[in-house]
């Protein structure tokens, strides 16, 4: 008599369970809205708002964090048509928030004339005059303009010698170095601000350009950098991360420092659309505005203007800070209807902490 033995019975390993596609619809589409707000909140808040205000110099890249993990979730689960709302989310983070350009250079207009323009902050001639000199002349520009001079006269002679040939005018932080006749150059008179004398923080010239006069504005508006210096209550690391992320940017007192620096750099701006609103002829504005992407000011007080990296950059064009990683495109290039930017650019080696822009860029004729 024989007796069978049975064999042991061999169970499968459960299987993982999926998440719940209610979670996951939850989590894709409020991360998608989320976005939006925050878009919504930078450009309508922007610089009415202190926290904005400081949302505006984040690295916008810590927006698209979560997208990977909720595109994993989604794929693990299955829900394939939610993955078009992380579509949409990488498109509102690579392009509002993080300023991607995609558009490159833009073909000439036939008959028209076209320039070169090359600007720089040179944080008070720290990389040397000469390093400056040979930057700008490597993008042989027709028109340099520069910001952040150091305003001495060693130094002032050492650029306009070094800039031999171009015609040369410098005032205060600003230096203009033109290919074309400069005339009725001047830095206007500070603001009144309640008995307060505030620098306007630009200059004005008229350039005699073969297709006719242009008039420049040289621009820096002050800097966020003195009230988060302020409110870290130290001297400058040169880490701009960290001063933004400080924990004391939350303190009461933070509130009126930030309002205060942010409403003398709106003024200085508002002061510089009025005036060249006022100009009969071309303008071009030129310089380290020191108004990030989705900036209200910038969009409000100067959103008549094309901005050069926009209409014909590609990539993120940013140009501050240098030290370790660039998260900021503040140095720009704006320019009136007559004028159209055929390309610009922002590429090493920086000047200090700033990255130069060089642009070319047609006079179209009054007809057009």
């Amino acid at each position: 008599m024989s007796v069978e033995i049975a064999e042991p019975e061999t169970r499968k390993p459960p299987r993982l369970r999926r998440p719940r596609a209610g979670v996951l619809q939850f989590l894709a589409i409020g991360y998608l809205f989320a976005l939006v707000a925050v878009v919504a909140v930078l450009r309508l808040g922007g610089e009415r708002w202190w926290l904005s205000t400081v949302a505006l110099y984040l690295p916008r890249v810590g927006f698209g964090f979560p997208l990977p993990f909720v595109v994993a979730g989604l794929l693990w689960a299955r829900s394939y048509r939610l993955l078009l709302t992380q579509l949409a989310c990488a498109v509102i983070v690579l392009f509002p928030l993080m300023g991607l350009g995609m558009r490159g250079r833009q073909p000439a207009t036939p008959g028209a004339w076209r320039f070169r323009v090359f600007t720089a902050n040179i944080g008070n001639g720290a990389a040397g005059s000469a390093q400056v000199v040979a930057r700008a002349r490597s993008a042989d520009p027709d028109l340099i303009v520069l910001e952040e001079v150091a305003d001495t006269p060693f130094e002032i002679e050492r650029l306009r010698a070094g800039l031999a040939g171009y015609a040369f005018w410098s005032s205060g932080q600003f230096a203009v170095a033109s290919r074309f006749p400069i005339e009725d150059a001047e830095v206007p008179p500070p603001l009144d601000r309640g008995g307060r004398r505030l620098p306007r923080n630009y200059a004005r010239l008229r350039l005699l350009t073969p297709a006719g006069p242009i008039r420049l504005y040289a621009v820096h508006p002050i800097s966020p950098h003195s009230a988060f210096d302020e409110l870290r209550g130290a001297e400058p690391t040169g880490d701009f991360t960290d001063e933004l992320l400080t924990a004391r940017v939350f303190d009461p007192r933070a509130r009126a420092v930030l309002e205060e620096n942010t409403e003398r750099r709106v003024s200085q701006v508002r002061a510089l659309a009025d005036d060249a609103r006022q100009s009969p002829e071309p303008v071009l504005i030129a310089g380290d505005t020191n108004l990030p992407g989705l900036s209200w000011a910038l969009a409000t007080l100067l959103g008549d203007y094309h901005d050069a990296f926009a209409d014909a950059g590609r990539g993120f064009g940013y140009t501050y800070p240098t030290w370790h990683r660039r998260w900021l495109r503040i140095d720009r290039l704006l320019g009136g209807p007559r004028l159209r930017f055929l390309s610009a650019a922002s590429d090493p080696p920086r000047l200090y902490d700033h990255l130069p822009l060089t642009a070319e860029v047609e006079l179209l004729s009054g007809a057009r």
